[in-house]
């Protein structure tokens, strides 16, 4: 029975792998079609958006980045 449970944990794992790495190596499309809202404290955003100004880049694509980061490594930093 043990060798059962074994073998399906093995396909489980097998299977979550195979996901994993289908994701990333996905390619996603440029078109813009969805928006992705969210609350925040005011003076976080300020800062953020200051941050990002600094490093010559916008809070969408640092964002978007961070998005895909966390797609490709299977896990949220």
């Amino acid at each position: 029975m043990s060798d059962d449970i074994a073998e399906q944990v093995a396909a489980c794992w097998d299977d979550v792998a195979k996901r994993r790495r289908a994701a990333m190596n996905k390619e996603y499309s440029d078109v813009l079609n969805s928006n992705f809202n969210f609350r925040c404290n005011d003076e976080l955003k300020e800062d953020f958006k200051q941050l990002c100004k600094a490093n010559q880049t916008s809070p969408t694509t640092v964002l978007k980045r961070y998005m895909l980061d966390c797609i490709r490594n299977g896990r949220v930093a």
